[in-house]
């Protein structure tokens, strides 16, 4: 007995510590990387505890091996965009303009009743009060309000509102759904770079509006 308490202890301490670095995050936000290691770690760390023959070694270095693994395709991801493109699913536009996309519900496989759930969830009645609703990475439903049903703001009462602000690319890798929502395309994001004279690798965040009003943060040189 005080031999499985002891590797019960072991393997707790190697596990928070791999989730402590792998970052905080609720099981509805992980991303496929993510929970594939969550599984591989629960799975590999159950196998010295319940069957005392096997060494403990047997699930220390696979544990220490997968985080590394983890850590690895992390830093990859934010270093180079083809990666990001492999290992992050891209986001899909399910309605804009209060009309909802059928064949991107098809294609991303949400029924109609999943969709008004959500849309419930986040204090909304009717389809025709979004602007945008849009599946992001991590699985979750987020959704932008048109103008007359959102949240007064001092730039809506002072007639300033120009739209919402969309991020089109992210840390290099351009957004091609999220830009063709504002009624864009690649030659605008194209010129607005040429204007400022980077390179879309060299772009760690390039938010736009629909009136062609942006926002763009450079990557800090190393």
């Amino acid at each position: 007995m005080a031999t499985i308490l002891y590797r019960i202890v072991v393997i707790y301490i190697l596990l928070s510590l791999s989730l402590r670095i792998m970052g905080k995050r609720q099981v509805g936000e992980l991303e496929v990387s993510d929970l594939i290691s969550t599984l591989l770690l629960s799975e590999i760390a159950a196998l010295p505890v319940a069957d005392p023959e096997i060494p403990l070694l047997y699930a220390v270095i696979p544990l220490i091996f997968i985080l590394s693994l983890e850590l690895l395709i992390t830093c990859l991801k934010n270093r180079f965009a083809f990666f990001k493109r492999v290992f992050e699913p891209k986001t899909a536009t399910l309605i804009k303009d209060g009309t909802i996309d059928r064949a991107a519900l098809a294609k991303n496989r949400v029924s109609i009743n999943e969709l008004m759930g959500e849309l419930r969830l986040q204090g909304v009645e009717d389809p025709a009060d979004v602007a945008l609703g849009t599946i992001e990475q991590n699985g979750r439903l987020s959704v932008l309000l048109v103008p007359d049903k959102q949240p007064i703001t001092k730039a809506a009462l002072s007639g300033e509102h120009g739209g919402y602000q969309i991020p089109v690319v992210l840390d290099g890798v351009l957004d091609e759904n999220a830009l063709s929502s504002l009624g864009f395309d690649k030659k605008k994001v194209d010129a607005i770079l040429a204007r400022k004279g980077v390179e879309l690798d060299e772009v760690f965040l390039l938010t736009m509006r629909r009136d062609g009003r942006y926002t763009l943060q450079g990557k800090e040189k190393p």
